[in-house]
């Protein structure tokens, strides 16, 4: 029996980070924090006057035993939060609601399924699905966060 909850967070994690493309600016994918380095820094989408802080940070994984008798099955989940930080206390969700987009255009196929995930024997990912859609904003001193999360679940057995 092996714990799935790595190999699936650093599948989705490879899957997203580099590939989700925004007016030709590159977003980072952190996991469960914005670890921001020379080589993966915030990307700056250029909108109206200003630019915006986009990013998208991994977090909240669950993994659940869902097994049948004969195989090991689990359920597991990851909600996948897209940033959009304005600096002039104005914008709104339609940014981050654009990137959620193209994240879920990255990960699922028309039909519902992941499209681009694997996983390393023995481990087979063959469901997927975007659970629930949610749009939180907030102010901070200087600027305003618009927030998209999704909450994208899968089965995975070990065969």
């Amino acid at each position: 029996m092996k714990i799935v909850s790595l190999p699936y967070r650093t599948a989705i994690s490879e899957a997203l980070n580099g590939h989700v493309v925004y007016s030709g600016i590159g977003i980072p994918t952190y996991e469960e924090y914005v670890q921001v380095t020379a080589s993966r820094p915030i990307g700056y989408v250029p909108k109206g006057t200003e630019e915006v802080g986009c990013y998208i940070i991994l977090l909240n994984q669950t993994s659940n035993d869902n097994s049948a008798k004969c195989t090991r099955n689990d359920d597991v989940s990851i909600q996948a939060q897209i940033t959009t930080e304005w600096t002039s206390n104005k914008g709104g969700s339609k940014l981050a609601e654009e990137i959620a987009e193209l994240v879920v255009n990255r990960l699922f196929d028309a039909d519902g399924l992941f499209n681009i995930l694997t996983l390393d024997e023995p481990l087979s990912l063959w469901k997927g699905e975007l659970e629930s859609i949610q749009n939180i904003n907030y102010d901070l001193t200087s600027s305003r966060v618009w927030i998209t999360q999704l909450l994208i679940t899968g089965s995975i057995t070990q065969g």
